[in-house]
């Protein structure tokens, strides 16, 4: 399971944090689900994929790497 908070992802910096995994799961998830999407994010208000996939920074850098 991922956790995110709106506009930004979960924290890796607590035990257990594992930065590659985090992303490689979001990834799975973003390549997934179509824009319409909803996401409920552990923090922030309710979004969708389509709003993540624009203003998320770490969701911009995932598509530039591809």
């Amino acid at each position: 399971m991922t956790q995110t908070t709106q506009g930004s992802v979960g924290r890796v910096d607590l035990p257990g944090g594992d930065w590659p995994t985090l992303l490689s799961s979001i990834e799975s998830l973003v390549e997934r689900y179509p824009d319409e999407s909803t996401v409920y994010p552990g923090h922030m208000g309710v979004t969708t994929l389509a709003r993540e996939r624009a203003t998320n920074p770490f969701l911009r850098e995932l598509a530039a790497n591809r």
